[in-house]
């Protein structure tokens, strides 16, 4: 079934919010206990006028009968969790037997509580039905296998099922960076160490991990500056701006090589769009 994005909500075909009211709702005796204030799970659609019982419909019947991470997907999530931080009342819409409203609601009480992704998925089990996330895809990407692509409500692809993280190390008026394997996205040319935010991981963390992973450094007497988001229709790239007190020994990686360059040559180097973009921004936060 097709769909369209409106105001960060994604909707069916046909006339289902007006005004951000819940038009049309599931029969009441399929709805399932709260798992959380003002989030809720519900079944089948039934033809019951229900308005105003809730103030934002997820509806999970857009995507297709895929084992991948389904699009769209962070800024659902991000939308129902900042509604429910609003006090407002979040209805989820099932698509029976395909798992798409039980994978949104895990990740949201994810976002919500900071819980481990596998003791969302035990409470979820235990409050609704053992079947549950059935479908190991959407369970891997619960319990904090964040590494694949997603794509953002533009539909643009994007490594990283919550986001992405990079770290800009400063040290000596050299930043490191990394020209980027040609196996990988925009290969060649150069970006900064990173990759997917794992699951509960803060961008800071995650852009240290990924960075130490990638270039050998250690990282673990860095002072951290301060973050720029780069979002794209939802999906979020955040970087940790970083300095070290002199220029850290590195290797290169299968991601990359890894060089300390001086700041002011970098506007001539091949720089990936993403880094390119968000330079001035950057450089400004040294």
């Amino acid at each position: 079934m097709g769909g369209e994005v409106t105001t960060g909500l994604v909707m069916p075909s046909g006339p289902v919010v007006r005004n951000g009211t819940v038009m049309w709702a599931p029969r009441p005796e399929r709805l399932v206990d709260e798992v959380h204030p003002s989030l809720f799970l519900g079944g089948a659609w039934g033809r019951h006028e229900l308005a105003g019982r809730y103030d934002w419909l997820l509806d999970c019947r857009f995507f297709a009968d895929s084992w991948e991470t389904p699009p769209h997907l962070g800024q659902l999530v991000s939308t129902a969790v900042a509604a429910v931080r609003r006090g407002e009342r979040v209805l989820v819409r099932c698509q029976l037997g395909l798992n798409r409203s039980a994978l949104i609601v895990a990740l949201v009480l994810r976002e919500l509580t900071g819980r481990l992704g596998s003791v969302v998925v035990h409470e979820l089990r235990q409050r609704r039905s053992p079947h549950v996330l059935c479908n190991p895809r959407f369970a891997a990407v619960v319990m904090g296998d964040t590494d694949g692509w997603t794509y953002c409500a533009d539909r643009h692809q994007h490594w990283g099922v919550l986001g992405g993280a990079g770290l800009l190390l400063a040290a000596g008026g050299r930043v490191l960076v990394q020209q980027r394997a040609g196996w990988t996205d925009q290969g060649g040319t150069w970006g900064l160490p990173g990759g997917a935010r794992g699951a509960g991981e803060s961008p800071a963390a995650a852009a240290l991990r990924e960075a130490a992973e990638e270039t050998g450094a250690d990282l673990s007497g860095v002072a951290l500056l301060g973050e720029h988001v780069d979002e794209c229709a939802g999906w979020p790239y955040v970087t940790t701006v970083a300095r070290a007190t002199a220029p850290l020994p590195v290797r290169n990686g299968l991601e990359g090589v890894a060089r300390w360059v001086p700041v002011d040559e970098l506007p001539a180097l091949p720089l990936h769009p993403g880094l390119r973009r968000a330079l001035p921004a950057l450089r400004a936060m040294l």
